[in-house]
């Protein structure tokens, strides 16, 4: 699978027998239902028929090693450097079941029992080893590597996720430079006001008599008196 830069998408190329790779798929970012099963880990039952058809047999004991290959964080287009790394991905019920129904589309009858022992078969063979270890450490070492293979897996950090995917920067930069529909003017007003910094709030209410104390009262205050005061200069005379 190649992660491809910008708006161009992601493809999906199988090798073949001398090794080169050919693309077959070509899909938006928009169309995630390929990442969300390479994020799973988990087989595409789309995929089986096309998987099978290929040139060389890529299962392993019914799973596909997987070759992720990321272009977006390449910034020279002549040469682009790219990220790697490999992914396990596991058969599930829904692919185990498309296999049974490949099975025995033949020209032999194949019995309801027929069918259900050819399932047994195929979970049995492409079932992990079960660990029956009663130790308790071994349970925790199971549950540290579930939760660190699957911690970044949960709904909200998916939601938070994205906001900051291909779609999403896509979307924005279709609307952005758009005017603000006159119906959500009021939403855009609202949203610039919570971006503002909030400011300290000032107490003025009035305490009840006892509860404060006047600071100037605290402070002593020297005064001299004049020797003499003229009169006539700050006296004022009323009319009547």
């Amino acid at each position: 699978t190649l992660f491809r830069s910008g708006n161009e998408g992601y493809s999906l190329m199988l090798r073949g027998k001398n090794g080169s790779d050919s693309e077959t798929i070509r899909l938006p970012y928009e169309e995630g239902e390929l990442l969300e099963y390479l994020d799973a880990e988990e087989l595409p039952p789309i995929l089986v028929d096309l998987l099978e058809k290929s040139q060389v047999n890529i299962f392993h004991c019914g799973c596909v090693i997987a070759e992720v290959r990321d272009y977006r964080q390449s910034g020279n287009m002549k040469a682009p450097t790219y990220q790697s790394r490999h992914i396990l991905l596991r058969p599930t019920m829904q692919t185990l079941i498309s296999d049974v129904h490949s099975i025995t589309s033949d020209n032999h009858k194949w019995t309801q029992e027929d069918k259900l022992l050819l399932e047994s078969q195929l979970i049995l063979a492409t079932a992990e080893p079960l660990c029956l270890e009663p130790s308790v450490s071994v349970t925790c070492t199971a549950n540290q590597l579930l939760y660190n293979k699957q911690k970044m897996n949960t709904h909200p950090m998916k939601r938070c996720f994205k906001r900051y995917s291909r779609t999403s920067l896509n979307r924005q930069q279709e609307v952005y430079p758009c005017p603000t529909p006159a119906a959500l003017k009021l939403l855009d007003y609202l949203q610039k006001r919570e971006r503002k910094p909030i400011q300290p709030q000032l107490d003025l209410k009035i305490s009840k008599a006892g509860n404060c104390v006047d600071l100037w009262k605290q402070k002593t205050c020297y005064l001299t008196v004049p020797s003499e005061v003229d009169v006539e200069k700050y006296a004022k005379i009323g009319r009547a």
